[in-house]
């Protein structure tokens, strides 16, 4: 369990624990995980919690997963994403 995946304020509730109890904190941080799913994934566009993924709803961009709310949220994300590519090699004068 990776611990850096919960939001930052259960994360500092955790660090919180004495050094003596984090044998059992494993166990916490399951039951955290199992409870707090929904709210780990946000929409990369307009930052909307996703209760459920959507694979169709995602895309891919340099080994980076990035998770949509709908249609609307993800071409506009893609499309401006491209368009700093572009214009970063145009900069560089890299051709694509």
């Amino acid at each position: 369990m990776n611990i850096r995946i919960l939001p930052k304020d259960i994360q500092d509730y955790i660090y919180g624990f004495n050094v003596e109890h984090r044998p059992k904190m494993k166990l916490v941080l399951n039951e955290l995980l199992e409870t707090y799913t929904e709210i780990i994934y946000k929409c990369s566009n307009c930052g909307e919690h996703l209760c459920e993924i959507n694979e169709s709803l995602s895309s891919c961009l340099y080994s980076y997963k990035f998770y949509f709310c709908g249609d609307w949220c993800q071409i506009n994300f893609m499309t401006d994403a491209y368009k700093q590519i572009r214009n970063s090699s145009k900069k560089l004068n890299v051709k694509l």
